[in-house]
């Protein structure tokens, strides 16, 4: 694969390179390896929702204008939690109260990849909110 992109290398991604990179591994394996490494995780610990759960979660990200930034990570589960219990969010977009304790009670690894599926199904593009869960979902087991 020879897919070259320029792009702007923060802190923590130029620490790992420099602690790693050497001659026989390149920053692109690097990096590739640390990708790698990121979907297992998020395939490993995504909750699992239901389709019509996933909707609500990506609306009260929406609602909530969450930026899904590290600093948000950590309280990200427990955050959504709240915005689907204020003004009923839940029952309005037809989904048990429950799911607000559910997200409330998600650990960390749960939490980060709760926001990459969030930021997925957000960015899927065109097609109905349906399409773009399946859509997310799908691209994190193909991940």
């Amino acid at each position: 694969m020879s897919n070259r992109i320029t792009l702007y290398v923060g802190r923590a991604l130029e620490a790992m390179l420099r602690e790693r990179v050497g001659p026989t591994r390149p920053p692109a394996k690097v990096i590739n390896t640390m990708a790698d490494r990121y979907c297992a995780l998020v395939r490993h610990y995504l909750p699992r929702f239901s389709a019509e759960e996933w909707l609500a979660i990506a609306e009260a990200a929406v609602q909530g204008n969450f930026t899904l930034s590290v600093a948000e990570l950590k309280s990200v589960g427990g955050d959504l939690g709240y915005m689907l219990n204020v003004d009923g969010l839940a029952e309005k977009l037809g989904v048990d109260d429950s799911l607000g304790q559910r997200l409330r009670e998600l650990s960390f690894p749960e939490q980060i990849a709760l926001a990459d599926c969030i930021e997925r199904i957000l960015f899927a593009g065109d097609g109905t909110p349906e399409d773009r869960v399946r859509q997310a979902l799908a691209d994190v087991d193909a991940t």
